[in-house]
C-alpha cells in the first residue's frame, strides 16, 4: 500500500486517495456490501484491526456502505457510490482531464460515468483522419486487472457487428501507461426512458423505438453476441428519432466451438459485472448465460417503458434484496404498478392504459419476464413479431387468445369498415354478423349503419374490458367462472339495448359451447336470437346454436335449423360458410361421407365469395375436407390438404393455438387409417408437444394422447402404449370425460394382456367396462373398444365362440367407417379359425385385405395390409391351400415393415 494516510474525514475529498488505497476500498466494499447489516459492523471492526493503513480508510469505506444501503441498488452500477468528491478528482489523479492526451486522442469533456468506465467526447491529433469520437477509458486501471484483456474482448465483439441501431466501434487500443481505451461513434442522444417521458409519447411510438432495440439485439444475436447489460442508458435516441444501443462492455461471443465462452479466464475475471435492476434470474445467479438473459433485460426495459416503473416488489432495499426478488421472480404484474400519474407521462388515462396491460401487452411482458428461461421468448425475433402484431391489433402469439377475440381484434383494426357495413364481430365458429349496404336506399341504410357502430362499439369495449382483459391476462379463476360473470355484467349494463345484449350473449354462448357447457350454451344463443331483430344476426346465432345441438345429440335438429341459412340466396356468405361447415361435421359424425363432402364444398364456396374473406380460415376449411377425405380411399388427397393447412398455419403464425394441435392430430389420425404406422407416430408426437406447450389448466385433452397410444399399440410397442394409455387416462379425469377413460383402461388392458401382464391386465379391463357410458358419440365410440378389447381377451383365453360373437355384434354397427371394419374382419377371421370354420374366416381375412388396400392406395406400406395378410396366409396354411406359402411370405415381409418385432403376432 501506499504511504498511510492523514487521518482525516472523507468530506476532505478524494484528492487524498491514490488508485491503489481506491483499489483496496473498493475490494472491501464488495465484501462488505454482500454481508447483512447484522453481521457487517463485526465485520468492519475486523477491517479495522488490519493495519494502520485500514483504520484510516475505514471513513470512506464506511461511507461508500452508507450511501450503497441508502441508494435504490438499482442505480448503484450506473452511478457509482455517493462519495463527497467527484469522479473529476480520481481523473485528474491519473492526468485524465479536459486538453490531455490518451493515445492517439485529445480529450475535450466528460460525457458521462458508468460503474466501471468513463466515456470523452475526444478527437484523434495524429496523421488518421480526424473524428470526434465517445472514447471509453476505465475508470480505475489497475495492472493484472484484465480490464485490457476486456476492453479487447469488447473490440473483438463490436467488430463484428454494422446494424444501423448499433453505435460502431471505430477503433481501439492502449495508451503508453497500458491504459485501455475504445473509440466509438459519437452519439448525441438521451437515453430511452428520458426521451419518451420527455416527450409523452404514447404507447404505439414508445412501442415503434422500442421495435428498433430489439432488431439491434436480434441483429447481434445472429451474429453469436450476447450483450448482457441492456438498460435505456445503453439505449440512446438521436434528434432524429433512430435508437442507438450502446455499450459492449460485458457483452460475450456465444462460442461456435466445444470451449463454452464462460469458461475463459476473461469471463471468469470479469465475475458477475451486470446492471442488477435489469439482470436476468439466471444472470444473478451467476449461471451461464444464453441469449435468454438479453430478452428478459429487453423485458424489464419494456415495462419501465410502458409503466414508468421497474417489475420488482422490492424496489427500494438492499442490492440482496433486490438480487432476491429477481432471482425468485417475486414481480409486480404490470397493470398493478401504473398510476394516473404514470398514465398522463404516456398521453392515456388509467384505464386505458391498465386495460392494454391486462390484454396482449401484458401478455407480451409476461412471456419475456418468465422466471424459466425456457419459457420466455425463444429468441429476440419472436419477440419482434409479436411487437408486429400489437402494433396492428393482431393477436400476439405470447397470448392464447381464443377465436372470438381474434374475430374482437378484427372488428377493432377494421373499426370504420365495420361500422359502415354494419359488420358485427365475424368468426368462423359462430360469432358473425353482416348487413349489405343497399345504393338504392342509402339514406335508410346510413341510419342504420350508425346505429349498427354505436352496439358494435359497445359490443366492442365490453369484451375487450371483461372477456378479453380477463382470459388473455391468465386469470386464476376458472373460465366458467368469468363467462357467468361476462353474462350478469352484459345484463344488467345493456338491459335496455337488447341489440348489443344480444351479440354479447351470442359471444358468452361460444365461451359456454368452449368449455363443454353446452346445453348452457343453447339456452343462451335462443335467447340471443329472440332480442334480435337483425335477420343477418338470426342467422348468425342459428349457426352457433346448430353446433351445441350437435354436442347434446340432436343432428337433426341442427341440421333443421342450419340448412335453411346455408340454402337462403341473401344470406351473408359468411354464415352460409359457417353453417355448411357445421353441417359437414355433423354429416361426418353420422358417416354420411357424401354428405359431409358436400357440405365442405359449399362451405368452402361461400368462404371464397365472402367481400374479404378471412386468411386465418382456409386452413381451417382445408382440414375440415381433409379429415372427411381421410375415411375414403382418397387419403393421399387428404394428405396433401393437411399439409397445406399445417404450411397455411404456420406463414400466418398460427402454429401455437390449439387449432394448430387439432390438425396435427386429425392429420397422425389420417396417416394411422391409411395404415402409415410410422410416420402417425412421429406427427402425433410433434402434435403432443405443441398440445403441451399450449394446454391450459386441464392439461391436453384426452383424444390426443388416445391416438397417440393406438398408434404404439398396434405397432407392437406395448410398454409405451400402455403408459400412453395411463396418460389418456389422467386427462380423461381431469377433463371429465368418461368416454375416454373407459377406452383409455379397456385398450391399455389390451397392451397389458399383450405383455404378458395377465392379472393386471383383467383388473384394468374391468374398470373400463364399469365406466357409466352414456349414447354421446365418445361414448359410443368408447363402448366399441370395450367390446373390441373383451373380444381380444375371449380369444387370448381360448373362448372363440365369445370372440366371435363381440366381433359380430361389432360388425353390425350402423355406417361403420372402412378402417374400423378392416380392423374388426381380421379379428373375426381370426376367431372363425379358432372355432374351425376356415371357410368363414378365409372370407373375412380377404375382405379386410380388399378394404386394407384400398385405404393403402398408392403408399408403399400400410400395417392395416400386413395384419390382414398375416389372417389371411394363416387361413390359407389351415386349408393347405398352395398359395399359403406365397401369402405368407408376403405377410412376413409387411409385417417386418410396418410392426415392431416383439409383435404379439409373430410370437
Amino acid at each position: 500500500m501506499s504511504e498511510p494516510l492523514p487521518p482525516t474525514d472523507p468530506s476532505q475529498g478524494a484528492a487524498a486517495l491514490s488508485p491503489e488505497q481506491w483499489a483496496q476500498i473498493s475490494a472491501w466494499f464488495d465484501e462488505g456490501s454482500e454481508l447483512p447489516l447484522a453481521e457487517r459492523e463485526a465485520w468492519l471492526a475486523q477491517v479495522q484491526l488490519r493495519s494502520v493503513e485500514a483504520a484510516q480508510l475505514m471513513p470512506w469505506l464506511r461511507q461508500m456502505l452508507a450511501a450503497h444501503d441508502e441508494r435504490q441498488p438499482d442505480d448503484w452500477l450506473e452511478q457509482g457510490p455517493s462519495l463527497s468528491a467527484s469522479a473529476d478528482a480520481f481523473d485528474e489523479l491519473r492526468g485524465i482531464v479536459a486538453g490531455a492526451r490518451v493515445g492517439p486522442w485529445l480529450l475535450h469533456e466528460r460525457l458521462g460515468t458508468g460503474g466501471q468506465a468513463t466515456v470523452w467526447r475526444a478527437s484523434r491529433v495524429d496523421a488518421l483522419p480526424a473524428r470526434e469520437v465517445a472514447l471509453k477509458l476505465p475508470l480505475i486501471h489497475r495492472d493484472g486487472s484484465q480490464l485490457a484483456a476486456r476492453f479487447a474482448r469488447e473490440r473483438e465483439i463490436l467488430a463484428r457487428l454494422s446494424h444501423p441501431h448499433i453505435a460502431p466501434l471505430y477503433a481501439a487500443g492502449l495508451a503508453p501507461d497500458g491504459t485501455p481505451w475504445l473509440a466509438m461513434e459519437l452519439v448525441q442522444g438521451e437515453p430511452l426512458n428520458t426521451w419518451c417521458d420527455s416527450r409523452q409519447l404514447g404507447l404505439t411510438e414508445r412501442l415503434k423505438l422500442f421495435q428498433q432495440v430489439v432488431e439491434a439485439v436480434a441483429y447481434a444475436h445472429a451474429r453469436l453476441v450476447l450483450h448482457r447489460d441492456l438498460k435505456p442508458a445503453h439505449m440512446l435516441v438521436t434528434p432524429q428519432g433512430e435508437v442507438k444501443l450502446l455499450d459492449f462492455g460485458i457483452a460475450k461471443l456465444l462460442e461456435d466451438g466445444t470451449q463454452p465462452a464462460d469458461a475463459t479466464e476473461l469471463t471468469r475475471a470479469a465475475g458477475r459485472v451486470m446492471t442488477t435492476a435489469y439482470a436476468s434470474p439466471e444472470q444473478v445467479r451467476g449461471e451461464p448465460l444464453t441469449t435468454a438473459a438479453d430478452l428478459y433485460a429487453l423485458g424489464v426495459v419494456l415495462y419501465e417503458l410502458v409503466t414508468g416503473h421497474r417489475p420488482y416488489a422490492t424496489r427500494l432495499g438492499t442490492s440482496a434484496q433486490l438480487e432476491n426478488a429477481i432471482a425468485e421472480g417475486d414481480l409486480i404484474r404490470a397493470a398493478d404498478a401504473v398510476t394516473d400519474a404514470d398514465a398522463s407521462l404516456r398521453s392515456d388515462t388509467r384505464r386505458a392504459l391498465v386495460r392494454q396491460l391486462r390484454g396482449d401487452l401484458g401478455a407480451v411482458l409476461d412471456k419475456a419476464l418468465q422466471l424459466d428461461p425456457a419459457k420466455r421468448y425463444a429468441s429476440a425475433e419472436a419477440l419482434a413479431a409479436d411487437l408486429d402484431r400489437l402494433l396492428s391489433g393482431h393477436p400476439v402469439q405470447a397470448a392464447q387468445t381464443s377465436r372470438w377475440q381474434r374475430a374482437w381484434k378484427f372488428t377493432r383494426r377494421h373499426r370504420l369498415s365495420v361500422g359502415l357495413s354494419t359488420l358485427a364481430v365475424c368468426s368462423l365458429v359462430g360469432v358473425t354478423t353482416a348487413a349489405v349496404w343497399q345504393a338504392r336506399e342509402a339514406q335508410a341504410q346510413r341510419a342504420k349503419a350508425e346505429a349498427s357502430l354505436s352496439t358494435t362499439e359497445h359490443f366492442a369495449f365490453f369484451l375487450g374490458d371483461l372477456l378479453g382483459d380477463a382470459l388473455a391476462a391468465g386469470s386464476n379463476e376458472p373460465p366458467a367462472t368469468i363467462v357467468s360473470r361476462a353474462e350478469r355484467m352484459a345484463r344488467n349494463e345493456f338491459a335496455r339495448n337488447p341489440e348489443t345484449l344480444s351479440r354479447v350473449l351470442q359471444a358468452v354462448a361460444q365461451h359456454h359451447g368452449g368449455i363443454g357447457e353446452s346445453a348452457q350454451a343453447a339456452k343462451l344463443y335462443e335467447e340471443a336470437r329472440t332480442l334480435t331483430q337483425d335477420r343477418a344476426q338470426q342467422q348468425a346465432i342459428a349457426c352457433g346454436l346448430g353446433m351445441m345441438l350437435q354436442r347434446m345429440g340432436k343432428p337433426k335438429e341442427a341440421i333443421a335449423l342450419m340448412e335453411p341459412v346455408v340454402a337462403d340466396p341473401v344470406a351473408e356468405a359468411v354464415s352460409r360458410s359457417n353453417c355448411a361447415s357445421y353441417i359437414a361435421t355433423i354429416r361426418l359424425n353420422l358417416g354420411d361421407i357424401d354428405g359431409a363432402l358436400q357440405a365442405a364444398d359449399e362451405s368452402w364456396a361461400y368462404w371464397q365469395a365472402m367481400p374479404h374473406p378471412l386468411q386465418q380460415f382456409e386452413g381451417q376449411l382445408l382440414v375440415l375436407k381433409a379429415s372427411i377425405l381421410m375415411y375414403t380411399p382418397r387419403v393421399a388427397e387428404a394428405d396433401a390438404l393437411f399439409a397445406r393447412a399445417a404450411e397455411l398455419m404456420r406463414e400466418q403464425s398460427r402454429d401455437q393455438g390449439m387449432s394448430y394441435v387439432a390438425t396435427l392430430n386429425n392429420w397422425a389420425l389420417a396417416n394411422f387409417l391409411a395404415g402409415q404406422l410410422q410416420t402417425a407416430q412421429a406427427r402425433h408426437d410433434e402434435m403432443l408437444a405443441a398440445a403441451q406447450r399450449n394446454a391450459g389448466a386441464q392439461g391436453v385433452a384426452p383424444i390426443n394422447y388416445l391416438n397417440a397410444s393406438t398408434d404404439r399399440l398396434e405397432a407392437g410397442l406395448y410398454p409405451a402404449a400402455a403408459e400412453y394409455y395411463g396418460k389418456t387416462l389422467q386427462a380423461a379425469r381431469a377433463w371429465r370425460a368418461v368416454g375416454f377413460a373407459a377406452s383409455a383402461q379397456c385398450l391399455g388392458g389390451v397392451a397389458l394382456l399383450r405383455e404378458g401382464r395377465l392379472k393386471e391386465a383383467q383388473a384394468l379391463l374391468a374398470k373400463g367396462l364399469a365406466e357409466p357410458l352414456t349414447d354421446s358419440p365418445s361414448d359410443r365410440i368408447a363402448a366399441g373398444n370395450c367390446k373390441s378389447a373383451r373380444a381380444q381377451f375371449a380369444l387370448a383365453r381360448g373362448d372363440a365362440a365369445e370372440g366371435l360373437a363381440l366381433f359380430t355384434d361389432l360388425l353390425s354397427t350402423p355406417k361403420l367407417r372402412d378402417a374400423t371394419r378392416s380392423h374388426y374382419l381380421q379379428w373375426r377371421a381370426r376367431a372363425h379359425l379358432a372355432a374351425g370354420d376356415a371357410a368363414a374366416a378365409r372370407q373375412d381375412a380377404e375382405a379386410a385385405l380388399k378394404i386394407a388396400r384400398q385405404l393403402q392406395g398408392a403408399q408403399p406400406n400400410s400395417f392395416r395390409t400386413a395384419l390382414a395378410l398375416d389372417a389371411l396366409a394363416r387361413v390359407l396354411a389351415a386349408q393347405q391351400d398352395a398359395a399359403a406359402a406365397t401369402t405368407r411370405q408376403e405377410a412376413d415381409t409387411a409385417l417386418a415393415a410396418n410392426l415392431a418385432p416383439t409383435h404379439w403376432l409373430r410370437q
